[in-house]
């Protein structure tokens, strides 16, 4: 139990500790689409620790109530779990539909299980081998008791569990749990208990990138255009969501038994404001960043997945990555070798950005023609678009919603078209 005889240090550090809890999880509660009036509630139960549910207290007294413990994400996590227990015991529907109302997106069930629950509702198939590796967390393979139906499980490292859950399984979560698109993976649950964290996913066949193996690489030219699209559909939801993936390759792109591609691994994702803050530039694999963050740049934004799908595109016609560099300065001169390298009047601002040097070696830039299969398997048309999307300056760089109103995707609609008609 809490020592109610502490100190008046302690009372000290614990006023300010709760005052940090009401904050954070105030932020929290507008995260999730909670109403605000819930804040006022946990606040005074915060100050009468003995009505707190026994799993808040077990942590707290774990860490001695010390100043700043509420930023813990495992705290906030409780603490919200008690916030939705409390507005299930007082009836509140209402408030909760309202609050959907308000945010556009339903409530993703946050819960708290102990690992005899959670392994009776899911068994892990062949022996728990883990069938991929996500940002934070191996990926395993599973069947769902309940619904019947195999899952994807994403245990996340905790490796510093103090520290609370990593910041990319906080970033995934937010992302997915309003996520509602057939080319955005599917977020069904999230299971915690003590020391680990479950994010459960509808299980995908493979990766684009074990997809382009099984079928010899180089994709056919109806197959890439089919792909492509479904690939620009899913960014264009994130983009029209304010949500970056800053993270797009071969690996995070899934792709089912029926030609279905969903994006996946959302573990760098960022949602962006306006005006653009400015963000870290160690993102994106190499072969897939943009040249505006291999020259530094921190104030990038929806171009970075457009150049990364533009990537993506001519990866699937080649079967080869475009700007397959062993480093960050090897990829800028693979990207130079085919686009020929930048200047001031083609990227205006250029010369301003931290690692772009004017000592650069100079190439001019390649036909797409010299480029083995580009044409051959993108025609005239795609490879039209390629361009487009794999413009340097990022303001002139096609946007994701453009990119589907290209001819290149043309013979697709007329498809659509006569199949409706």
């Amino acid at each position: 139990m809490v020592n109610c005889d502490l100190s008046r240090t302690q009372d000290m550090d614990r006023a300010e500790s709760l005052e940090t809890a009401i904050c954070a999880v105030q932020q929290a509660i507008g995260h999730i689409g909670l109403s605000s009036e819930w804040t006022s509630v946990l606040s005074s139960k915060l100050r009468r620790p003995c009505e707190l549910c026994p799993d808040v207290r077990r942590v707290l007294e774990k860490n001695g109530w010390v100043r700043g413990q509420f930023r813990s994400p495992p705290v906030r996590e409780l603490l919200l779990r008690e916030l939705r227990e409390m507005a299930n015991a007082a009836n509140s529907a209402h408030a909760a539909s309202a609050a959907n109302a308000d945010h556009g997106q339903s409530l993703l069930p946050i819960r708290l299980d102990d690992d005899r629950r959670f392994e009776r509702q899911y068994t892990f198939e062949e022996k728990e081998a883990p069938v991929g590796e996500g940002t934070y967390g191996a990926v395993y393979r599973a069947f769902c008791n309940l619904s019947k139906k195999t899952v994807a499980i994403k245990r996340v490292k905790m490796e510093h569990e103090d520290e609370g859950m990593p910041s990319t399984a906080i970033r995934e979560v937010a992302v997915l749990k309003a996520a509602d698109h057939p080319n955005v993976v599917k977020l069904l649950d999230v299971a915690c208990s003590p020391g680990r964290l479950h994010l459960i996913f509808e299980f995908v066949d493979s990766n684009l990138k074990q997809y382009m193996k099984k079928f010899g690489l180089r994709l056919e030219a109806g197959v890439v255009r089919a792909l492509h699209k479904q690939l620009m559909q899913g960014i264009d939801y994130c983009h029209a969501r304010r949500i970056i993936h800053r993270d797009l390759k071969p690996q995070n792109i899934l792709v089912d038994g029926q030609d279905n591609l969903k994006i996946a691994d959302f573990g760098m994702a960022r949602a962006f404001n306006l005006p653009i803050p400015k963000y870290t530039h160690e993102v994106v694999t190499t072969w897939y960043r943009p040249p505006e963050i291999l020259f530094g740049c921190e104030d990038y934004s929806l171009g970075v997945d457009v150049w990364s799908a533009g990537c993506i595109l001519g990866e699937m016609a080649t079967g080869a990555a475009l700007f397959h560099g062993d480093s960050e300065i090897d990829t800028i001169f693979q990207i130079f070798k085919k686009l020929g390298t930048p200047c001031e009047v083609e990227w205006p601002g250029l010369s301003e950005l931290p690692d772009f040097k004017p000592s650069f070696p100079q190439w001019r830039k390649r036909p797409w023609s010299e480029i083995r299969n580009i044409v051959a398997q993108l025609g005239s048309a795609g490879t039209r678009l390629l361009d487009a999307m794999l413009r340097y300056d990022p303001l002139h760089r096609i946007s994701a919603r453009q990119t589907l109103l290209h001819e290149y995707f043309s013979v697709l609609d007329d498809v659509d078209a006569n199949m409706t008609s």
